[in-house]
């Protein structure tokens, strides 16, 4: 059938959607009930339970992390390599309205939060015959990408061709807008079916329909420079590279303990409400059905029975002290897991060198993420060149350098005596500066020696 899947996806579906749900957030995590908040008994009403459920708190300590996994990956600006023909591609990569910056931390972020990703380059199946190329993309006779989630990457199949393994389906699950009257929208689901027929790339588009899906429109042959294109453009990519087999999320073990912790709060939470107030016990009292018994400081209590008396019964034990213990240790797992993100800085105590070491592993992580983005990024700019005829390089490399190197106040003093007395030239002093963050990543060299000249300090930059 057309919406069947990949064994793969249907494996890891499921863990798709939780990491998604812990991720976003609270309403999220409540909203999947008892997938993550199982009920403590089965005799509970659903009134009750929905009561126990609201007073939990999930603290999103994967959405932080993920947070600032990808604020140290773009911390500093991509390096771009592109011909000039491709700069109004670059401005709006995927005809949306979205620069190559935003497509990137689309990227990333998908990444980090399932560890797979898709990424569909689109080209017009009009030939633009006596067309230059800045006439095409002014007519919108040009490619655009496609970011696809994981889940909507429905199946996918190798072939061997030319001696060469390549890509020869992917079926890709759509959604579209319909409009039903003036005020009133649908959605209808669509499969886009790519593969190659005939040795050519071809691409075919579902619509679901009450009986089933019926194929929209025609079979189209996209065209690249007026000719067929020989193979599907679309890139898959995960946190180890350009590759179709699903991994594990990188979030994955922070996601379980997450939930874990709050299944723990649920049930800490619930001890409280439930054994916080003193209760009022009365023994030796026998009331009738119409009798009450006023409580507070303004009300008598009187008893018939000479030995009736009451008392207030108060929760002494000690379960909700080992609760509270469990849910700090979870917060300090979590912490580990995560990163050093979750927990207070510790910079009078630790050293450099120290840091540096607490900080590999995480950075070993995030490494990996920021290489496989930027190779996913840099096909994808090939492609686009392919189109526009452009031989020059073309690639994206985002930031590993993710934490910041302060530079101390006597390493600055040496580089300046340095500078001075001629021992490094004034470019090496700029590039060190630069490295240190004494200078913003953003400001040129000329730009530099133009703000001393202001400042009557031309003498700095020896001229």
């Amino acid at each position: 059938m057309l919406d069947t899947t990949n064994p793969q996806y249907d494996k890891w579906q499921p863990i798709w959607k939780k990491c998604r749900d812990a991720i976003d957030g609270q309403e999220w995590v409540h909203e999947g009930g008892e997938t993550y908040l199982p009920s403590p008994s089965e005799s509970w009403s659903n009134k009750f339970y929905n009561s126990y459920k609201l007073r939990a708190t999930y603290f999103n300590a994967c959405g932080r992390t993920l947070d600032g996994m990808t604020g140290l990956i773009f911390r500093k600006k991509p390096e771009l390599v592109y011909p000039a023909a491709l700069e109004p591609i670059i401005n709006d990569i995927d005809m949306a309205g979205s620069d190559l910056m935003a497509f990137a931390e689309q990227l990333v972020d998908e990444l980090g939060r399932v560890s797979r990703v898709g990424i569909l380059i689109d080209y017009p199946s009009t030939q633009t015959i006596g067309l230059t190329v800045a006439e095409a993309q002014t007519l919108g006779l040009r490619p655009y990408a496609t970011i696809y989630k994981t889940e909507s990457i429905l199946d996918w199949r190798y072939e061997r061709i030319n001696n060469k393994q390549m890509l020869s389906m992917v079926k890709l699950k759509e959604c579209k807008e319909v409009q039903v009257d003036e005020f009133e929208y649908k959605s209808v689901d669509l499969i886009r079916v790519l593969d190659l027929f005939e040795g050519r790339y071809r691409v075919r588009v579902y619509e679901k329909k009450e009986s089933g899906y019926v194929q929209v429109g025609n079979d189209l042959f996209p065209l690249m420079n007026n000719a067929p294109i020989r193979e599907i453009p679309f890139i898959f990519d995960s946190v180890n590279g350009l590759d179709s087999d699903i991994k594990k999320p990188l979030l994955l073990d922070l996601v379980n303990l997450n939930i874990s912790h709050y299944r723990y709060d649920a049930c800490y939470t619930h001890g409280l409400l439930f054994t916080g107030l003193p209760t009022p016990v009365f023994f030796g009292v026998i009331l009738d059905d119409n009798d009450k018994i006023n409580l507070g400081s303004t009300e008598a209590l009187t008893f018939s029975n000479p030995d009736g008396h009451a008392e207030y019964l108060e929760f002494k034990g000690q379960g909700l002290q080992e609760l509270r213990e469990g849910l700090s240790k979870k917060e300090q797992q979590m912490a580990s897991l995560g990163s050093r993100m979750l927990s207070p800085e510790k910079r009078a105590v630790e050293s450099g060198e120290a840091a540096a070491i607490h900080r590999s592993a995480e950075n070993a992580v995030l490494a990996s993420l920021a290489h496989s983005a930027s190779s996913a990024l840099t096909r994808t700019l090939q492609w686009l060149a392919m189109w526009a005829r452009a031989s020059e390089e073309v690639s994206v490399t985002l930031n590993t350098d993710f934490m910041p190197k302060e530079m101390d106040a006597n390493m600055f003093r040496e580089l300046t005596n340095a500078y001075l007395t001629g021992a490094i030239s004034y470019n090496t002093y700029f590039f060190k500066l630069k490295e240190g963050e004494v200078i913003r990543e953003e400001v040129q060299e000329e730009e530099e020696q133009e703000r001393l000249e202001v400042q009557g300090l031309s003498g700095i930059t020896g001229e």
